[in-house]
């Protein structure tokens, strides 16, 4: 089945320091937008990661585990046969990538090992498995309690800054952020929930 053109919009960025990187993680979102890639300009689609990478590094960096670094946000036209269109030259259409020289770093010692992994969950309105969603992201800067479990207060500080970076996202695109699934449906995002047992990297 065609799956629905879109873009897909990930966060990369690595458990360490940039220059001393130790693991590498990434994570990210779809955006239900069929501009064509001919008519996004590389310069656009640069500005729109460097806006998205910026958001990123204010609202959900601060509140996972250090010592983590965010060092870019890199943004891929899909087309409806699961590839990246091509101009003539060869470049990849619609693709843009912003990759600092000065990284969002956070220093500390880690209080979870790196395969550890935060689930935010995607809710959309449409029910079934077809619209719900996941991003999987580092472990929270926050400890556990003694009964194993991240606090509620935490988790829901950690869904708002999801919820936050999301409507960034929305504002550099035409379409919103939407689950995509196998079926070739596309449901916006209308809400966000982080669990409060801890899951790891997929």
């Amino acid at each position: 089945m065609p799956k629905t053109a879109h873009y897909r919009v990930t966060a990369l960025g690595v458990f360490g320091t940039a220059a001393a990187p130790q693991e590498r993680w990434q994570t990210g979102v779809n955006c239900d937008e069929d501009t064509p890639a001919s008519q996004i300009t590389r310069a656009v689609a640069e500005a729109r990661a460097q806006a998205i990478f910026e958001s990123f590094a204010g609202t959900i960096l601060p509140l996972l585990a250090a010592p983590i670094a965010l060092v870019g946000v890199d943004i891929r036209k899909i087309g409806a046969d699961g590839k990246q269109p091509k101009n003539p030259d060869g470049s990849y259409a619609g693709a843009g990538l912003y990759y600092p020289a000065s990284s969002a770093n956070r220093t500390g010692t880690p209080p979870y090992p790196f395969q550890v992994a935060t689930v935010a969950s995607l809710r959309t309105a449409r029910s079934g498995p077809e619209g719900k969603g996941r991003m999987f992201l580092p472990p929270p800067a926050a400890a556990l309690g003694s009964d194993g479990l991240l606090s509620a207060a935490n988790a829901e500080a950690l869904a708002a800054a999801v919820a936050s970076w999301i409507n960034a996202v929305n504002g550099q695109f035409i379409a919103d952020v939407s689950v995509m699934s196998s079926k070739g449906f596309a449901s916006k995002v209308t809400g966000v929930q982080v669990g409060r047992v801890l899951d790891t990297h997929r």
